[in-house]
């Protein structure tokens, strides 16, 4: 996949370090905070692949891929999922803003 994020479903992790430090989790693969721009930067094999400002903004250079999953395997909506994402590969028929069915194509 060509992603600057992907998801097996189980999350991931991001380690950030300090301002002023860099973490370097996989040889070429690290992340670091850039105080001239109140940024953390997750830089892989010399490129900036996603960038996290404080105060708001998130810019990645490639898609940011969600774990896929079946409308019926879809966690249940509360409180402790606000914000999850998730792409599903058996919509029937979505509309917007209504309740999802699975059961379509696959």
């Amino acid at each position: 996949t060509n992603a600057a994020i992907t998801s097996t479903g189980n999350g991931i992790i991001m380690p950030l370090g300090t301002p002023g430090s860099r973490v370097v989790y996989k040889p070429n693969y690290y992340t670091e905070f850039d105080a001239s721009t109140n940024c953390y930067r997750w830089v892989a094999n010399g490129l900036e692949m996603i960038k996290f400002c404080q105060g708001g903004g998130i810019t990645a250079s490639l898609p940011i891929q969600p774990p896929e999953t079946t409308v019926g395997l879809l966690p249940t909506c509360n409180g402790g999922s606000k914000g999850y994402t998730y792409r599903v590969s058996d919509a029937n028929s979505p509309t917007w803003n209504a309740a999802l069915a699975g059961g379509g194509w696959p």
